[in-house]
């Protein structure tokens, strides 16, 4: 897995850099610790798009 990050840092012109945190014996269960750590909300809620969101109410008809 951590190959797969070496990568991701290689070619994300822009990109957020990964974050790879693993929970040791937990298996398909990974999820349960994951979900409990406050480091993860804490690094999705500092995520910002580059660029902005598309204005849905000029696509409407």
């Amino acid at each position: 897995m951590s190959a797969l990050v070496s990568r991701s840092k290689d070619g994300g012109k822009g990109a957020i850099p990964p974050r790879l945190t693993i929970y040791p014996g937990t298996g398909h269960a990974f999820w349960v610790p994951a979900y409990d750590d406050p480091a993860l909300y804490r690094w999705l809620f500092e995520q910002r798009r580059a660029v902005p969101a598309p204005d849905m109410k000029k696509d409407k008809k």
